[in-house]
This record gives C-alpha cells, structure tokens and sequence, in this order.
C-alpha cells in the first residue's frame, strides 16, 4: 500500500462509516502490489470486506521538472492544468475509468471498488453531476470521486478545506 492510496482510503472509509453506520478500517495485513487490488477495508461489525482500486485523475495535465543551476536548490515540478470543455472532461474521467477496468479480469473488477483521487486538475462535485446526470454503468462495484482537504489558500474554496467524496456509482452489496 502506498501512502497516497491509505490517505484517499482512510479518507473515504471516514465518509463511508458515517453515511452507513458502518466500522470499517484498513486490514493492515494485506500488501500485494501486484494484486488488482490496492487496499482491503474490513468491518468486524458485519464480518465483511471490500476491495480497494485507487486510481489517480491527472488528465489535462503537465509536468515540467526544472533542474535550476544554484547550490542549495532542488530540482522543481511544476504542474499546469490545460482548459477542457466539458465533453473532453467527461471523456478524460471515462478513459481514466475504462483503462483500469480493462487492467484487469471482469471478475476483479466486479467485485471491487475505484476510488478515483482528484488533485489536479480539480473537479468539483457539481461538474461530475452535470457530465453524469445517471451516473456511470460500470462492471465496478462502486465508482466514488475523493479529494482530500487542501490547505493551499490559492485553492482553498467551498470543499478545498474540507475535500469531499461523490458517488459516481453506488456500492450496493458488500462482500
């Protein structure tokens, strides 16, 4: 398990137990990085499990790492994002979406749930619903969006301080 896929986890477990009234937690013993599975969340309550994918939204994206020629200074990445319309976002998300379930055999993929990790660029809950008004047919168990709490004033707004989870596709059964 990486440390960006147990932070998006634990962020998204926090969300999940309280909208469900449910207990789950990270089961620390697993940790396969070849597996189509990333984490494994499991609740003791119910005496059920749920298969993790993280996959991160980079789509639109560039990096450029600069090597400045000064002592004491590190190389720098700078990300910029490039101006979508709302088409070439709701094809980006899907790409992003269908490239991890072709990653892996229909059944993996039916009996686990893609956390898609929003940094940049950043995608707001209420543009999601506007490109899926129903909601995404997947062979994904559940399909849900999570950015964590952003503590950069230049991007702190509505859900930066507090980040979010949206639902593209609801799990409906638990293992």
């Amino acid at each position: 398990m990486r440390l960006r896929e147990i932070n998006n986890v634990n962020f998204f477990i926090n969300w999940f137990n309280k909208k469900k009234g449910f207990d789950f937690t990270i089961d620390e013993s697993f940790n396969d990085e070849q597996s189509p599975v990333d984490v494994i969340i499991k609740s003791k309550k119910f005496n059920k499990s749920i298969y993790i994918q993280n996959v991160a939204y980079r789509y639109g994206t560039s990096y450029a790492k600069g090597e400045p020629n000064i002592p004491g200074f590190q190389s720098i990445t700078f990300v910029v994002g490039k101006a979508m319309l709302d088409e070439e976002i709701k094809n980006s998300i899907l790409q992003c979406i269908r490239g991890k379930e072709k990653k892996y055999s229909t059944i993996d993929v039916k009996n686990t749930v893609l956390i898609v990790e929003i940094t940049i660029p950043i995608i707001k809950p209420e543009k999601i619903e506007k490109l899926f008004p129903t909601g995404i047919t997947s062979d994904f168990k559940g399909i849900y969006f999570v950015q964590l709490p952003v503590t950069m004033p230049s991007i702190e707004d509505k859900y930066g301080k507090t980040g979010f989870v949206h639902v593209l596709k609801e799990v409906l059964e638990i293992n």
